[in-house]
């Protein structure tokens, strides 16, 4: 299969899950939209070739059944755009974005905004690229405490109401 691109694949599907194992995902370069407005509670995108992936924005917008996502050592190297990734996924609680490399990012603009996570592990997160942060976790009522020492913002145009709406103590 030479399929490049999923981008809404399962929106608004009504599957509560999906194995990823067998999709041929080495070709893909646009991921935008491929869980939105899904019922799909858990999703492991371990196995995916995510390799020439450029665009993840809105991936998993307003899955709002999302308990558990798994996107430790996924290549996202070449990720332009994780703006709105993670919007509005209410009982999504904890994410593990240790280690990734999301050097070519540049928007994490709204990337977790109205979500339920109240635990974000961001060590080794490589975000040397990234310019748009704004309201990047506006409105996550859950989330007290946040360890963002390990991101660059030394190219940061926008880092405009980044915890508005959070508990974190600016």
């Amino acid at each position: 299969s030479n399929v490049a691109n999923m981008s809404s694949m399962f929106s608004g599907s009504g599957v509560s899950s999906v194995n990823l194992n067998t999709l041929n995902t080495s070709n893909v370069t646009d991921m935008s939209y491929m869980f939105s407005n899904s019922n799909i509670n858990t999703i492991d995108l371990s196995g995916l070739d995510t390799s020439k992936v450029t665009d993840m924005h809105s991936m998993f917008y307003t899955c709002r059944n999302l308990t558990s996502v798994n996107i430790k050592d996924i290549d996202i190297s070449r990720v332009k755009d994780m703006s709105l990734m993670f919007t509005s996924t209410d009982s999504l609680s904890t994410i593990d974005l240790s280690g990734l490399d999301a050097s070519s990012v540049t928007s994490m603009n709204l990337m977790f905004a109205s979500s339920g996570i109240n635990s974000i592990n961001l060590s080794d997160f490589n975000t040397s690229s990234v310019e748009d942060i704004g309201y990047m976790f506006t409105s996550t009522n859950n989330l007290e405490s946040l360890d963002l020492s390990d991101i660059d913002v030394s190219h940061v145009t926008n880092i405009f109401n980044i915890l508005n709406g959070s508990k974190v103590k600016q």
